[in-house]
């Protein structure tokens, strides 16, 4: 440790007259001009410089007061049986980190495709882009060695990304996006029931208003 001492107007002037004439100069007086130009600091009041040992320890110190949360305390980090999540244990991370409205459906076998489709959505492009990354983080503390960390697709879109987590798809979106691709309803209920399923083509919409103007015809007689 050093201690680093100051000094104010640093100047040393030496104006003593050797002669005679002024070797009675009181040390008194001397004394008194040397304190009217310079500040005098004390040992105890000077700033404390600590060498890099020192300086080591003490942030060290700093570290250990700080509260450093484990983002995923609470959360299972086992593998699951059917795949690396769960339904269950994707749920519970989706909460965690506040997705809104979690649904969850159910995928027939016969689509070949994954076990459960999850739809949620984000309060902000930003709040998509830390589920779908919190999500991904978790996945590879969860994994075995063979199986491949999910790429985040969609990144360029400002509402919606999606991870193909094996045996479910998660799908992540704004809530304007979510309510007008309305997910939910084309798994839960079918697509005979999804209202953005039944809208017709255009094209179609017009030839089926007009089809009374072929109502009369007939097909040719190949025999006449």
């Amino acid at each position: 440790m050093f201690r680093l001492l100051r000094f104010k107007n640093l100047r040393f002037i030496c104006n003593r007259n050797v002669s005679n004439k002024n070797s009675n100069v009181s040390d008194n007086q001397n004394l008194g001009n040397i304190a009217s130009k310079y500040q005098v600091f004390r040992d105890e009041d000077s700033e404390t410089i600590l060498d890099v040992v020192e300086e080591r320890q003490k942030y060290a110190r700093q570290l250990e007061e700080i509260d450093i949360r484990d983002p995923f305390e609470g959360l299972n980090l086992k593998r699951g049986k059917t795949g690396v999540f769960e339904i269950e244990d994707l749920v519970n991370a989706l909460k965690r980190e506040n997705a809104d409205s979690v649904f969850v459906a159910t995928v027939s076998p016969q689509y070949n495709y994954v076990d459960y489709i999850c739809v949620v959505n984000g309060r902000s492009h930003k709040h998509m882009i830390a589920i779908a990354q919190f999500i991904r983080r978790l996945f590879k503390q969860k994994r075995h060695t063979d199986d491949i960390i999910p790429k985040i697709e969609g990144e360029s879109s400002n509402d919606w990304l999606a991870i193909d987590l094996g045996n479910i798809a998660l799908h992540i979106f704004s809530k304007e996006a979510r309510e007008r691709y309305d997910l939910d309803s084309l798994w839960s209920v079918g697509p005979d029931y999804d209202k953005e399923n039944q809208k017709k083509d255009p094209f179609t919409e017009i030839l089926e208003n007009h089809s009374f103007f072929l109502q009369d015809l007939q097909p040719a007689d190949p025999q006449s």
